[in-house]
């Protein structure tokens, strides 16, 4: 039976959920993140870009409430700063207050919501309830697993998948550890995102891996990275009182 088109569109959820740090926070935390993936412009709209929406913490907050028996309850505006904070923080989206709210800023919005930067629609449809069992020591408590997603994150996909496929063809096996590659993302942390992508880049371009060269020396190029460059944080930025499409290009543009 052809039922027609679903109206209203649709987004892409990523397996990679699964294994995230966001599934360790309260329930929240999913909820919010999925609803601003709902809300976020599917192509450039009006003053908003495609990956953008404009809310508030009142709007977030009657929009994220829920039924217990006949009573509502609501997040309150200090639960929703927690969950922007966090998200913020594990570089998945960027806030800029405007004239009555904010704009968010879904970060690799277009990286993945393509569906053809998913190996198969299909593949891996049997995944997910033994990849995220969290294993038990004999007679101890159980171990929290490593936030090696929202720390990837932060960064460039496309860019960190090279840079750990540099880091793999120093060892003789062409493999490396899931571990040494989560000590790195956790030393990255330390310095500003733009500073360790520019780090990155130079380690790449000069084909430092094909010298022998692996995370210890990427990890040198990173911290000698100049630091003057300006930071990209939204707190930082100057903020328009009013969006228009030439203030919002412009934040865009610094």
């Amino acid at each position: 039976m052809n039922r027609g088109k679903i109206q209203g569109g649709f987004i892409l959820l990523s397996r990679k959920l699964l294994r995230s740090g966001i599934l360790t926070k309260p329930p929240l935390f999913i909820k919010a993140w999925t609803w601003m993936l709902l809300q976020a412009s599917f192509k450039d709209h009006g003053d908003l870009k495609r990956g953008q929406f404009f809310t508030s913490y009142q709007r977030m907050s009657k929009a994220l409430a829920h039924k217990v028996g006949y009573r509502t309850v609501r997040p309150t505006k200090r639960e929703l700063e927690g969950v922007t904070k966090y998200l913020t923080k594990v570089g998945a989206m960027v806030l800029m207050k405007v004239l009555h709210g904010m704009v968010i800023t879904i970060l690799n919005y277009s990286y993945y919501q393509n569906s053809k930067n998913y190996e198969g629609a299909n593949e891996g449809a049997n995944e997910g309830a033994n990849d995220v069992l969290i294993p038990r020591k004999k007679g101890g408590k159980k171990e929290e697993p490593p936030a090696f997603f929202s720390l990837k994150e932060r960064y460039n996909q496309e860019l960190i998948d090279h840079v750990f496929r540099a880091i793999a063809s120093c060892r003789k096996s062409n493999k490396v550890a899931d571990s040494v590659l989560l000590a790195q993302l956790q030393k990255w942390e330390r310095f500003p995102v733009q500073q360790v992508e520019t780090g990155i880049r130079t380690y790449l371009e000069k084909d430092y891996a094909a010298q022998g060269k692996a995370e210890s020396y990427l990890m040198g190029i990173i911290r000698n990275q100049k630091k003057n460059q300006p930071k990209l944080e939204a707190s930082n930025q100057s903020l328009p009182k009013e969006i228009t499409p030439e203030n919002v290009e412009a934040l865009y543009e610094n």
